[in-house]
């Protein structure tokens, strides 16, 4: 008989500082920075019974670290521009008029990245995890997710034309 079970603490603090310039004068401007940070007790992503397990599953306190998910700071900006133009005459109000432009921006840091080991422990019988008992394949030395990944950005633009049917 097996039994599954997970016991574990999870914590999220987070700070979001946000400005926003509602639409006016045809220009609309959001921005937003968070500082976050995410630490858990090794959240278990999956059913089975090996492959992210504790190193010790009676002394969860040694599994306190950061968390899959931790981004630590992450910057995003968005805007809406509709133009209006009169002065120029009636063919470049007609041209122009009607447009939409929308660019998006946003960085982060990197996603948590972990280290693990595969492989059996050396003994007469096959036995998997890296404890040789079918556990944490972890590497004991590191804590959880010790490096992170690289900064990502992405940036879009979206131009939009309304026509009058």
């Amino acid at each position: 008989m097996s039994e599954l079970s997970y016991i574990g603490k999870s914590r999220y603090d987070g700070l979001v500082i946000a400005v926003n310039r509602r639409m006016t004068n045809g220009l609309q401007v959001q921005a937003s920075y968070t500082h976050a940070r995410a630490t858990d007790q090794n959240q278990h992503t999956g059913t089975g019974t090996s492959g992210n397990d504790p190193l010790d599953p009676y002394n969860l306190s040694l599994e306190n670290g950061t968390s899959s998910f931790d981004i630590r700071h992450r910057v995003g900006f968005a805007a809406v521009w509709q133009p209006t133009v009169s002065r120029f005459g009636p063919l470049v109000s007609a041209i122009v008029n009607g447009f939409s432009i929308a660019p998006t921006f946003s960085i982060s840091s990197g996603a948590p990245l972990g280290t693990s080991v595969s492989g059996n422990a050396p003994s007469g019988r096959a036995q998997s995890g890296i404890l040789g008992a079918g556990g944490s394949n972890r590497f004991p030395l590191l804590p959880r997710y010790s490096w992170a990944g690289p900064t990502l950005a992405s940036a879009n633009m979206r131009v939009a034309r309304k026509f009058k049917i």
